[in-house]
């Protein structure tokens, strides 16, 4: 089956600590550093600052115990890291923090495709390798298929997900109408969650360990998602 390239479109990364109670005297200092002619936008909402563009699509916020990004069709894998690092480097020091006791980088991937019911007998062929008489003798042959994986990689894991999806199924993963009304009619949907619990950062400067981590997590991701695509497409 003929697929269309992977694209990433959207980003997610969130870094959890231990309870910062500072976070409430200095909301305002998190909020006036992270400004600027992209991000204009700011809200206070209970205990979380949060910083955005005016369409929504490139979002930080920061709480007293965990920050991040979220970018829907970032402009670059480069553009979504440095950005992200930029920020975090600003509440880590603010806030200073010492440890962290979670990281995760989250991908959404999509490959644009002719027709839905094409893809799930590409992805029940080449994936579950049961022919029809096979799905036949346990009840029939599925209308859909999704595709979900528990993954190591050393220390860290990742949970993986992967299925054909129409439009209207995939706006609820998005949250703005200027990426909603762009996305493709049907594709292969992949969720790549990679994450790490008390991670081990050894001397490193926390910024410089979130930098190596997103890296890491873009590098791995789509290596892993582009060589379970190969077995469709064939």
């Amino acid at each position: 089956m003929d697929i269309s390239e992977l694209q990433e479109w959207k980003s997610v990364c969130e870094v959890r600590y231990p309870p910062r109670p500072r976070l409430f005297d200095i909301r305002g200092r998190i909020i006036e550093q992270a400004l600027t002619k992209t991000l204009t936008e700011w809200r206070m909402v209970q205990n979380r600052v949060d910083i955005h563009s005016k369409d929504g699509t490139i979002r930080y916020f920061a709480s007293f115990e965990n920050a991040g990004s979220v970018m829907e069709q970032p402009a670059s894998v480069t553009a979504f890291r440095d950005g992200t690092v930029k920020f975090l480097r600003g509440v880590i020091e603010d806030l200073e923090i010492t440890q962290l006791s979670r990281i995760g980088v989250r991908f959404y991937y999509l490959a644009p495709v002719p027709a839905f019911e094409a893809l799930v007998q590409a992805m029940i062929g080449g994936l579950y390798r049961l022919s029809h008489d096979d799905w036949e003798r346990v009840g029939g042959v599925p209308i859909d298929v999704g595709f979900p994986l528990t993954l190591k990689f050393g220390h860290r894991k990742a949970n993986f997900m992967m299925g054909p999806m129409e439009s209207s199924q995939l706006k609820g993963h998005f949250d703005t109408d200027a990426v909603k009304e762009k996305l493709p009619d049907v594709s292969v949907f992949i969720d790549f969650d990679y994450y790490e619990v008390n991670p081990s950062t050894g001397k490193k400067e926390l910024h410089r360990f979130v930098r190596e981590f997103i890296d890491q997590a873009s590098e791995i991701s789509r290596s892993y998602s582009e060589g379970l695509l190969a077995f469709v497409s064939s």
